[in-house]
């Protein structure tokens, strides 16, 4: 890693896919957000889109979804070609302890759910072991999270 600099001014990218994700104003050393294709990944900068990337998981829902889908495991691996990959997950540990009380489902899917909080904690903890992508449980703070990383990778990776 280059050593630390100012950060400087960005640009957020949002992936064409993430369709209710976060928007980025212009504002600081913000520029504001651009839609663009990301080839992995829901958000990274415009001219880092090839060594750093944020995986965004909206829900604890989303995330119990996702981790039982071998297309999950692939976007993990493809995720490993960035210097900087980071899955931020936009709930806690409380969720996961909860789930799936605290999912926002419905009762007719609950009721067929094979998923439990202990599965959903041991795919979390294979992910950190295998993977080298950052996984933040961010809670509500998700885009509070990314704000700041965006600065950290600005400062300390200048393109």
């Amino acid at each position: 890693m280059a050593s630390k600099t100012t950060p400087t001014p960005y640009t957020v990218v949002r992936d064409t896919r993430e369709k209710e994700g976060w928007t980025f104003p212009a504002g600081g050393l913000c520029q504001g957000t651009v839609v663009g294709t990301l080839r992995t990944g829901d958000y990274s900068l415009k001219g880092y889109e090839k060594l750093f990337v944020i995986e965004r998981k909206g829900s604890i829902g989303e995330f119990a979804r996702n981790i039982v889908q071998s297309r999950f495991d692939r976007e993990l691996v493809r995720l490993e070609s960035f210097a900087h990959p980071f899955m931020v997950l936009e709930f806690t540990m409380e969720d996961i302890v909860l789930f799936p009380q605290n999912a926002n489902l419905p009762d007719y899917v609950i009721k067929r759910l094979r998923i439990s909080p202990q599965f959903i904690m041991k795919r979390l903890n294979d992910f950190q072991v295998k993977y080298r992508t950052h996984i933040i449980l961010a809670g509500k703070y998700g885009r509070h999270v990314s704000s700041s990383l965006f600065k950290r990778i600005t400062e300390q990776c200048p393109i």
